[in-house]
């Protein structure tokens, strides 16, 4: 074995991973916005109230299925402190202690305790749980020449539940001997590639990673004053003063065509002017919502994680992935720029609170993308053109009444003049001053009150069919869901097929391998979910085989897709076990761990895990006590622990230290 040669192949496909169903990519520049989410949902792994035995000892099952062996192992500790000691705790309990470690990685604690449960176990009544007790602890025997203990061990283990079979299976896959393993070996690989794809996995699995929905809301208008300026009040009181004192002056005279004169021009001015408002109203509406559908796209100068940024975005990933077939992206995001913006702008608005992240309202901003598109597919993107369009009795009612204002002063100057009523002609001239100031300030208040009116009508049926679409998408998310079991079933029916495809590329046997570990991590940008209590989980992983086998050390790397259940490129690596120079493990403050590994003759590769948080949250507080927790929880479900004592080891020792630590329990 060459020390330190490395393979690089790319598009790699396992057996029995499939990879239908592939959604095509966009020409965005930010296409990590789906594939950007932490999110902590309450579900089963933690109890808000106190829980009997019996209680604690369902909680730790759950942890335990659930891929928490150390929550699990604290659950049953708990159960049997007060007073539980049935086999099934103690099965569990043992499940628990073996499970994601060999026996190396068993500290003398470990020992103690196993030793503790085998001597309970003779004083336990025979049930299945018992007999699964004994399958265990014969399972568990090291390699040795003498293979009585496992012939019975195996026996013991095929006369098991098939539950009970997969449960032994599943946390003792570190344990297990090199006999039993091969024994076993073919009934797992069947096994995982059953339940890779069970329960329609890539049509769900990303309903797991969808952030809580924020409930919807939409913009509500501003009420604009009930009165209009002072200054428009201040020229509409003078115009009717001295509007009353023209009337005066004409009916003292008692002339027929300047006293009708006058009262058609009071008569028409409220007409020209509600008439003149709405005509304003369905105008500017109009230049607005062309302003909306026409805009031209902007620079973004919100700061890189803030709130706003993020929202647009989001914005433009949506809109490039739901884009009409015959336009391109770009095309359409150059169409769409206005819309996006006002839309973006709105959504950052209302949800700007510290509670809220973007991906909760990707429901959202989906539907106004969807929506926009299916707009513009159908020819109704500019339907709001014929919607507000001015009413052609409303452009008629607006010239008459206005031009009968107008006729109406030109008859009454043209009296004043002829008979030299220099006041009644002061008078007009004042109105006539007047009307410009009156006649916009009304104008628009009245336009304002229209638009007003219209604006809480949308806001009103916007609201509407956001909760509609809201409650759509909860039920959609609750009925596709997947549960956090369904999550570690899968994975770990990825990492068997990952091992089962390696074992292949190196044409080994399972029993040619002395140990083997798993080594998970966030390949970003991905989504991260994690039930409470429970560990991280992401869309897509980073996942680092490392086999030992007699001959030296091999690594095989590659990247999961656990959404559609595909890998994309593998790395290969082998080198003999006195290659590896040093192992070096770094704890940062925001609880990351890094694992740096250095060979004799080639470069440090490092490695960090624990920290699930993205980047696009708002930075928190310093760590506590739930966030160690939570760390641990991580650690232990990624293979860290079991990775670093296992090159640790080797690092130190070298082959003389696989021979350590495997005496007979």
């Amino acid at each position: 074995m060459n020390t330190g040669s490395r393979e690089v192949h790319n598009e790699a496909h396992i057996a029995g991973i499939q990879g239908d169903h592939v959604e095509g990519s966009t020409s965005i520049v930010n296409q990590n916005v789906e594939n950007s989410t932490s999110i902590i949902n309450n579900y089963t792994y933690i109890s808000k109230i106190p829980l009997s035995p019996s209680g604690k000892l369902d909680y730790g099952k759950r942890c335990l299925a659930g891929g928490n062996p150390i929550g699990a192992r604290r659950y049953f500790e708990e159960a049997i402190s007060d007073g539980l000691s049935s086999a099934e705790v103690y099965f569990h309990l043992a499940l628990a202690i073996f499970s994601k470690r060999s026996i190396r990685d068993l500290t003398t604690s470990d020992r103690k305790q196993l030793e503790h449960i085998e001597e309970q176990l003779r004083d336990i009544p025979e049930d299945r749980w018992s007999a699964g007790l004994k399958a265990v602890f014969q399972l568990a025997q090291p390699n040795s020449r003498d293979q009585p203990d496992h012939q019975c061990g195996l026996k013991l283990f095929y006369d098991l539940p098939e539950d009970l079979q997969a449960a032994i299976q599943q946390h003792l896959n570190l344990t297990l001997n090199s006999v039993v393993t091969d024994a076993l070996w073919d009934n797992r690989k069947e096994s995982a590639k059953r339940e890779q794809l069970a329960n329609d996995r890539t049509g769900r699995a990303w309903a797991f990673f969808q952030p809580e929905p924020a409930r919807p809301r939409a913009k509500r208008p501003a009420r604009p004053e009930t009165l209009p300026s002072t200054r428009t009040i201040v020229w509409s009181i003078t115009a009717v003063i001295v509007f009353g004192f023209l009337g005066a002056r004409i009916l003292t005279q008692l002339a027929l065509w300047p006293t009708l004169s006058y009262l058609t021009a009071a008569i028409a001015a409220f007409p020209a002017l509600y008439s003149g408002a709405r005509w304003k109203f369905h105008i500017d509406t109009i230049i607005e919502q062309d302003r909306i559908h026409h805009g031209t796209p902007r620079i973004n100068t919100a700061p890189p994680n803030g709130f706003t940024r993020q929202v647009h975005e989001h914005f433009d990933y949506f809109f490039a992935k739901y884009h009409p077939r015959n336009l391109t992206v770009d095309q359409w995001l150059a169409k769409s720029a206005g819309i996006r913006l006002h839309f973006g702008n709105e959504l950052a608005d209302i949800y700007r609170e510290q509670r809220i992240k973007p991906g909760q309202i990707n429901w959202l901003i989906r539907s106004i993308a969807q929506k926009t598109r299916d707009r513009y597919l159908s020819g109704s993107l500019h339907t709001y053109r014929d919607k507000y369009s001015p009413p052609l009795k409303t452009v008629s009612a607006c010239m008459v009444s206005s031009s009968a204002c107008v006729v109406a002063l030109f008859f009454i100057v043209t009296h004043a003049i002829k008979t030299l009523d220099f006041a009644s002609l002061a008078a007009t001239s004042i109105i006539i001053a007047c009307s410009r100031p009156v006649v916009v300030g009304w104008l628009h208040h009245l336009a304002d009150w229209q638009t007003y009116e219209d604006a809480i009508r949308n806001f009103r049926q916007t609201l509407t069919e956001r909760t509609e679409q809201y409650n759509q998408w909860r039920q959609r998310l609750a009925a596709l869901r997947p549960s956090d079991l369904e999550i570690e079933t899968w994975l770990n029916a990825d990492k068997t097929m990952i091992l089962a495809h390696a074992l292949n590329v190196y044409k080994l046997r399972m029993s040619d391998v002395i140990d083997h570990s798993f080594l998970l991590t966030a390949e970003r940008p991905c989504q991260t979910q994690r039930e409470k209590g429970g560990p991280a989980r992401h869309s897509r992983y980073r996942v680092l085989l490392i086999l030992i086998s007699r001959d030296g050390v091999r690594e095989f790397e590659t990247v999961l897709n656990f959404h559609k259940a595909t890998y994309a490129g593998e790395e290969r690596r082998n080198y003999r076990f006195d290659a590896i120079s040093s192992i070096d493990v770094t704890k940062s403050p925001d609880l990351s761990h890094s694992l740096s590994l250095t060979l004799t003759n080639g470069p440090t590769r490092t490695i960090t895990v624990g920290r699930t948080w993205n980047a696009i949250e708002t930075p928190r507080e310093p760590p506590g006590r739930d966030d160690e927790q939570a760390v641990r929880v991580d650690l232990e479900s990624a293979g860290f622990s079991h990775t670093l004592h296992l090159l640790e080891g080797i690092a130190a020792e070298g082959r003389p230290w696989l021979q350590h630590g495997v005496e007979r329990l």
